[in-house]
């Protein structure tokens, strides 16, 4: 366990942003309630665990490990608190930044990984959605198999990445 977590750590130091493209998820955009260990996100106006669940936040940063299947959550949450739809996930992609593309300074110690949605896939309801946040792309996988998440409370908010998926821009 602690050769990953030396490995994971070396990993999320790599992030690479690119300056000349505006930020999606600027740091303004976020209240952070470092005590509590969330944020609220004032454009979606959700509040978000800072970090993955399974990790404790702590002087700024998330440590411990966590990895689920998405059936050991899947709807139904944690205790209020529950799984984002793909949309969601995906508001919290920063796009100018890889390896990872999320903003650091909100969410810290967020790994290159995948990260479930509780978005069933369309064509087989075995199948999920997930953000792959080294570079902010949706996939899906089976349920049964493990990934990061992060969870979320609020209205539940969409802007149409799901019905999007696939189709040219």
């Amino acid at each position: 366990m602690a050769l990953l977590m030396v490995l994971n750590g070396s990993a999320w130091a790599g992030q690479k942003c690119d300056a000349s493209k505006p930020e999606t998820t600027p740091l303004a955009r976020f209240v952070i309630e470092k005590k509590r260990g969330i944020v609220f996100d004032t454009v979606t106006f959700l509040t978000w665990k800072i970090c993955p669940e399974g990790m404790a936040y702590s002087n700024g940063r998330c440590t411990g490990t966590g990895i689920y299947q998405w059936n050991e959550i899947g709807e139904t949450g944690i205790s209020g608190w529950r799984l984002p739809n793909i949309d969601e996930l995906m508001s919290i992609v920063e796009k100018r930044c890889t390896k990872p593309s999320i903003n650091l300074q909100v969410f810290p110690d967020t790994g290159s990984d995948f990260f479930w949605s509780s978005s069933s896939f369309v064509g087989d309801h075995g199948y999920a959605y997930n953000v792959f946040f080294g570079r902010g792309f949706i996939s899906n996988d089976l349920k049964s198999s493990t990934f990061y998440i992060r969870l979320v409370v609020g209205p539940e908010w969409r802007d149409g990445t799901l019905e999007n998926l696939g189709k040219k821009k």
